[in-house]
């Protein structure tokens, strides 16, 4: 079994396609990856971070 993990971060403007840019690349994928928006990341992480 293989525990590395794999992230890839998109970085841009507003409105530059990054979300678009990741439902592409979670299509052709070879494995299942999952999106994130960093907006919805932020709101995971402890108050204390």
């Amino acid at each position: 079994m293989n525990s590395s993990a794999q992230i890839i971060l998109l970085n841009g403007a507003g409105s530059s396609g990054k979300s678009s840019i990741a439902r592409q690349f979670q299509k052709i994928a070879g494995k299942p990856f999952l999106h994130v928006q960093m907006d919805d990341f932020c709101a995971m992480l402890p108050d204390a971070l």
